[in-house]
């Protein structure tokens, strides 16, 4: 049985991206709508809904459609303060999922990250991020370093480099005197992150059954539970 899926910022190089995706794989979602500009598209009720718009729009989507059942993973950027509290806000009475990124690769480097804290902190270690991506991107540091950097420390430094069409690398070097940890993860295609959005949209609803929403979801609560 198919899931069906909505999709916002369809016209977008992530939105593109996805629905070129779908067109080549077997996946459980089938897209039905695709709401713009052009068109308030249809929402059924217990669909999915991939998000690659922009902020206010996206909460203004979610704003209109409470209480239908939605399950919404949000890849969006840019937000700011206020709209990030308003998201949490009503996660709190509906499914939303956002991520800074949905490489499940640096989902799981931010789970080591978290594991190697708790042991060498203790024992000295120093932590140095840098996060290197294209000349157009806007937002320094990434959204995807910022996360990274709070599993280390809240005060975590990060250093940002634009240069050429780099589509996102991440390193990490946990350093003492005497030894030297490196953790590094390139994106190779910027479809990695539209594939991850799909892989993360066909879990959502199986993974949310039984509970209730009561905050933001974590994209890591879905792929390591």
């Amino acid at each position: 049985m198919s899931q069906k899926l909505v999709l916002l910022g369809a016209t977008g190089f992530m939105g593109k991206a996805v629905k070129k995706i779908l067109s080549e794989r077997k996946s459980a979602l089938k897209l039905v709508s695709e709401p713009g500009r052009v068109s308030e598209g249809d929402y059924p009720s217990g669909a999915v809904v991939i998000d690659f718009s922009l902020p206010h729009y996206c909460l203004e989507q979610i704003e209109k459609h409470r209480g239908t059942g939605l399950f919404w993973v949000v890849g969006s950027t840019g937000w700011t303060e206020s709209e990030q509290a308003r998201l949490e806000e009503i996660a709190q009475s509906e499914w939303i999922l956002r991520s800074t990124n949905f490489s499940w690769a640096v989902q799981s480097l931010a789970r080591v990250l978290r594991e190697l804290r708790q042991t060498l902190q203790p024992l000295g270690f120093q932590c140095s991020m840098t996060e290197i991506h294209h000349t157009r991107k806007k937002d320094a540091p990434s959204g995807t370093a910022k996360t990274l950097a709070a599993e280390w420390s809240p005060e975590q430094a990060i250093e940002s480099i634009r240069e050429g069409d780099t589509i996102g690398i991440h390193e990490i070097r946990l350093e003492t005197d005497s030894e030297v940890l490196t953790l590094r993860h390139e994106a190779k295609s910027r479809e990695l992150f539209a594939s991850g959005a799909i892989d993360t949209a066909e879990r959502f609803p199986s993974w949310a059954q039984g509970k209730n929403p009561h905050g933001l979801v974590e994209l890591s609560d879905v792929i390591f539970s």
